[in-house]
């Protein structure tokens, strides 16, 4: 099984960045927006972080984040009312040519409007727009309503891939993926289509 990349959190070319959704609008973050990105994360996670279990948020730090962000790291915020409610990092996977997100953090007192599938519809149009596959996350099997929440947006389990966490902890996870539909096209056929157009009629 392919190597995963980590965990999708808990709560939570040219890109479609600032296009206007139904809450407010998403934007894609560069890397001066490291402190933004790592608090909100944070203030998501903080709640599922105990002494037993971790996803590790509260082990980014502003410089970390800044560098993936200069690397091959990308990362979103879906912004309502002037203020940044819920975020997600993303990257292409090489190995896939999907877009892989994680880190999917809504701010506790903005859960339970939609953010979180208003952020993967935006993520499948950027696979689109950048011709890639579809899209892919990790979900942790003890949030599995995080599961049922990506099925809803045309993503299925396909898998499970396991994770080793910074702690040295190993992880079973599930693997959720959606696939971008099959572009379709009307053209107009030519005198040499004939036998394409006869063999359509005969099945039809």
């Amino acid at each position: 099984m392919r190597t995963p990349t980590p965990a999708d959190p808990a709560p939570a070319a040219q890109t479609p960045a600032a296009e206007p959704t139904a809450a407010g609008r998403i934007i894609e973050l560069e890397p001066k927006d490291a402190p933004v990105l790592r608090s909100v994360m944070q203030e998501a996670f903080a709640e599922y972080t105990t002494d037993g279990f971790s996803y590790g948020t509260e082990h980014e730090t502003d410089e970390s984040i800044r560098a993936e962000l200069e690397g091959s790291g990308r990362a979103a915020a879906l912004v309502v009312d002037g203020a940044v409610a819920a975020v997600v990092k993303f990257h292409v996977e090489p190995e896939t040519g999907l877009l892989y997100f994680w880190r999917l953090s809504v701010r506790p007192q903005h859960r339970g409007k939609g953010l979180a599938t208003q952020i993967v519809r935006w993520l499948f149009d950027v696979a689109a727009a950048e011709a890639l596959g579809g899209i892919a996350c990790n979900v942790v099997p003890r949030h599995a309503q995080l599961a049922r929440l990506y099925e809803h947006s045309s993503m299925h389990i396909v898998g499970e891939v396991e994770h080793v966490t910074p702690r040295g902890q190993t992880l079973t996870l599930l693997r959720l993926e959606g696939a971008l539909p099959p572009t379709r096209a009307i053209i107009e056929l030519r005198e040499q289509d004939a036998p394409l157009l006869r063999a359509a009629l005969h099945e039809s």
